[in-house]
């Protein structure tokens, strides 16, 4: 009978560590797995930063594009405000000169009127 246990505990032993192959094979398949996850979350991680680093780059470029954009803008605005400027200077000036000729104009024509008088008086 001792013999029929003996055989029978062996077995079990035999079936248990069977069992245990199989968990340990499991355990291993599961931690291949495991690393190869964190491998690929690792890539994409990686892949993530590098993104980050582009769109970082891509708006520092921007933000230095907006201030050069800023900058002529603000150079075009004093140069029209300038050219304006000028143009009203000069639409002044020749509004006096105008306004001179037209003054000068009328006392020649008086002066001429009044000798044309004087002609005609002596005539």
């Amino acid at each position: 009978m001792e013999l029929g246990l003996l055989a029978e505990r062996h077995e079990e032993l035999r079936r248990a560590a069977a069992a245990a192959d199989g968990e340990a094979e499991a355990a291993r398949a599961e931690r291949g797995r495991l690393e190869s996850a964190a491998a690929a979350a690792e890539g994409r991680q990686a892949e993530l930063a590098n993104e980050v680093a582009n769109l970082n780059a891509a708006l520092d470029l921007l933000a230095e594009q907006h201030e050069a954009i800023k900058g002529e803008s603000a150079a075009q605005t004093a140069r029209r405000e300038a050219e304006e400027s000028a143009a009203q200077a000069a639409a002044a000036r020749l509004a006096a000169v105008q306004q001179s000729s037209d003054a000068r104009h009328k006392l020649l024509t008086e002066r001429l009127e009044a000798a044309l008088r004087e002609l005609q008086v002596k005539a």
